[in-house]
């Protein structure tokens, strides 16, 4: 339960790339604005594959708040995120019904295969999702039902 708590803070390290106070807004300092945020963010949603039937105009945007900037790579990551958290909620509401579950799982598994991967999860954040995924294969969905609720119930 320590390692899914872990995860569960997934969203708010991923957040933490939204940083506030700092001036900098251009990409060759590391950081971008709201605008070139949810533009990354845009562009790196659109290159990924969603369930059938995720609405296509569905966004987890972080708001705008004035004096915020985020890191360069970090609307890829949330994009990263909201795709693998709606394979995991696929893979709940399909896992006993129907070969969809077995392939939403498979997409879920495919996060590491992500550059996000190496560059948003540390290493302790990945093993926790590691376990989840090893759980799941060996059918038992409780781990990613936690990581689900806690990170994206909005999707289930």
């Amino acid at each position: 339960m320590t390692h899914l708590r872990s995860a569960i803070s997934l969203c708010a390290l991923l957040t933490l790339a939204g940083c506030s106070g700092a001036s900098a807004t251009t990409p060759e300092e590391g950081f971008m604005d709201h605008a070139a945020y949810s533009q990354e963010y845009r562009a790196s949603k659109a290159q990924l594959t969603f369930p059938p039937g995720y609405p296509a105009t569905r966004e987890r945007i972080e708001p705008a708040e004035e004096d915020n900037v985020w890191e360069v790579g970090s609307g890829t990551s949330d994009a990263v995120a909201e795709w693998n958290c709606a394979w995991g909620a696929e893979y709940l509401r399909t896992r006993t019904t129907s070969d969809r579950g077995a392939a939403a799982l498979d997409m879920f598994t495919r996060i590491r295969e992500t550059p996000a991967w190496d560059k948003a999860w540390p290493p302790d954040s990945q093993a926790v999702i590691n376990q989840i995924i090893s759980k799941a294969e060996l059918g038992d969905p409780s781990e990613m039902q936690e990581l689900v609720e806690a990170n994206c119930s909005d999707l289930l």
